[in-house]
């Protein structure tokens, strides 16, 4: 930090210096201008005004360098922020093909990263899907987009900001970490802002898109859920806990009344994930039979409308 502001401090003191000496260049030509002087008078001028330059070029290598060298970390390796120019091609293709495909990739990651429970969650298959994502989709898609010689340009610019902080990098492993941030990034504002939480469910949604509306409601009610999107998960489509309770959910985007399969489906995916509470999310209804068994079982059965106050009704 102290390297930095004494490198302002120079680089602003010389600017100072370099633009004195350029002004007393620009008044003694006036004067020579105003005296009807011709000749080698001029000269004097001339060389003030060139004593600038030497100042001036310094004082812009000062106030241009980076900030200092980054540390490594205690794994070797070099962690830091850059900045990209939200006006780049390279940023404004990468953003294009990430949205293009947002709702799938926050489908994805909301399947893809675990809980596995006392605050902990493992993104490895979430950090698979985006390498796969980068590898099949984002990078074909950035090439068919832009020119060589513009992806190249941006990748010079974006290495050009870590220059003199990082000892050595390649400037293509660069440009993919700034990839895998900006697709965190946009999956991000995309669950920030999706409707997905506030809509009503209805013909219009597919089942996977019912399964992560009810995700959505639980998360912005304070519960840590994810959706399961697995087969042989005993009808359990999504896992929420909070408080260190445990809640597993079927959900049934259905047109008429959800018998009792259902009810004992969950109830088994209860024992199966050791979860505390079991529940069914039906947009029409119960059977009598399957309000019955879920009175035996304890299975909770819920309208779409309810889960928000699922705290509640299990008295967390």
């Amino acid at each position: 930090m102290f390297k930095r502001v004494a490198s302002l401090f120079a680089g602003t003191l010389l600017a100072a210096i370099g633009a004195l000496f350029l002004l007393a260049g620009i008044v003694m030509l006036i004067s020579v201008l105003g005296s009807g002087s011709t000749g080698v008078s001029y000269v004097m001028p001339g060389l003030v005004a060139a004593l600038a330059l030497p100042f001036l070029w310094s004082a812009i290598k000062l106030l241009r360098q980076g900030p200092s060298q980054v540390a490594p970390d205690a794994d070797g390796l070099y962690r830091t922020s850059v900045w990209v120019d939200e006006s780049d091609p390279l940023y404004q293709a990468a953003v294009s093909g990430i949205d293009r495909h947002v709702a799938e990739l926050s489908r994805k990651r909301a399947m893809k990263v675990l809980d596995r429970g006392y605050g902990i969650t493992d993104p490895g298959a979430w950090a698979e899907e985006v390498e796969f994502f980068l590898e099949h989709v984002l990078v074909p898609h950035i090439r068919a987009t832009l020119p060589r010689k513009a992806i190249d340009r941006s990748k010079r610019q974006i290495a050009k900001r870590l220059r003199g902080r990082i000892p050595s990098f390649d400037e293509s492993n660069v440009v993919i970490s700034v990839l895998r941030s900006l697709i965190q990034d946009r999956v991000n504002a995309y669950e920030a802002t999706k409707p997905s939480a506030t809509i009503r469910p209805g013909p219009q949604m597919s089942p996977g898109e019912f399964e992560d509306w009810c995700r959505a409601q639980l998360a912005s009610a304070g519960w840590n859920a994810r959706t399961t999107g697995q087969s042989g998960d005993q009808g359990v489509d999504v896992v929420a806990t909070k408080c260190e309770r445990t809640v597993v959910l079927q959900c049934k985007l259905y047109q008429q009344p959800v018998g009792n399969g259902a009810v004992q489906e969950i109830f088994a995916g209860k024992m199966m994930y050791g979860a505390h509470v079991a529940a069914v999310v039906a947009t029409s209804g119960y059977t009598s039979s399957a309000q019955a068994l879920a009175r035996k079982t304890g299975v909770i059965l819920l309208s779409p409308s309810e889960l928000d106050k699922l705290e509640q009704t299990i008295g967390l």
